[in-house]
């Protein structure tokens, strides 16, 4: 275990990760030589191998509904912009809010529902329980006025197209926010036709918009869910200073980077042909004799 060091040092030197509720080892790579690797390197190895796997991991997939892609862009995002005020739309049981909240300095969610009890124990959260269509603009206007930055803003409400580009919008509207935006779920179709209803281009301060961030998925279950397009995460940035500048080749030129991968167009006509089997499916049933 972490923090233990063997009167032998041994051939190898395992990598475990314990969590904090009792050690249950969550995950066990293979040893890792240590040959001639000076005893107290050993040691620092030994006592620090927890941090060498992101708490993101380790958080169940009950309270946080992303892949492991996701939680790694997701995390690492943070860890970059290290947020002063952070904004989350669409909390649920509260994942995501809890890896916004350990790298910001204030968080304020919106979600229909009641914070669950992982949510309810982050003290630098603020809650604000209602629509977010009819909340969140009052929210930002007061930032403004109190002269305060919008540092990271990550939207996961409302999945109708026009619910989408409400929320959007609304955040690139205020002139307090000026850094990155994630989008989750943006497979969904719902979701991507709300991107597509946000005219990114006609905002200035906005230099960059990639759809496929962290490219989501056609569902492998079988039934109902056979082929369905969700997960994925969209970045954008907004940068009123305009001093970010695009110098990877691989981008595309101008604001939207679609020029090597378009996931969603790949998956998306086998997901019409499965909603259009399910629905002949679904007729039939209902049209049966008995």
């Amino acid at each position: 275990m972490p923090g233990t060091f063997p009167a032998t040092l041994p051939d190898t030197l395992p990598v475990v990760r314990h969590i904090a509720d009792g050690g249950r080892p969550v995950g066990r790579a293979p040893g890792y030589p240590v040959g001639e690797i000076d005893r107290g390197v050993a040691q620092f190895a030994t006592e620090r191998v927890h941090l060498m796997i992101p708490e993101a991991f380790s958080t169940s997939t009950r309270t946080w509904q992303m892949t492991n892609g996701e939680r790694a862009a997701y995390e690492g995002t943070l860890a970059f912009v290290r947020p002063r005020l952070a904004v989350e739309i669409g909390s649920a049981m509260g994942g995501s809010l809890e890896r916004t909240a350990a790298y910001s300095g204030q968080v304020h969610s919106f979600d229909r529902v009641e914070p669950g009890p992982v949510a309810r124990d982050l003290q630098n959260v603020t809650f604000h329980t209602g629509d977010s269509h009819k909340l969140l603009a009052p929210w930002l206007e007061s930032v403004v006025r109190d002269g305060g930055t919008i540092d990271f803003a990550h939207v996961d409400g409302d999945h109708r197209p026009e619910g989408v580009a409400q929320d959007i919008n609304d955040i690139l509207r205020c002139p307090a926010f000026d850094g990155v935006m994630l989008l989750h779920d943006v497979m969904n179709q719902g979701v991507r036709d709300g991107l597509d209803l946000v005219k990114f281009e006609q905002y200035p301060d906005v230099v960059y918009v990639d759809y496929d961030f962290v490219p989501g998925y056609a569902s492998r279950r079988r039934g109902r869910n056979f082929l369905a397009m969700w997960g994925g995460i969209g970045l954008v940035v907004v940068d009123r200073s305009h001093q970010f500048k695009i110098r990877d080749g691989m981008a595309s030129s101008g604001i939207r980077q679609d020029r090597f991968y378009q996931s969603h167009r790949l998956y998306r006509p086998f997901s019409d042909a499965r909603h259009l089997l399910q629905r002949s499916t679904d007729w039939v049933k209902r049209h049966r004799r008995p």
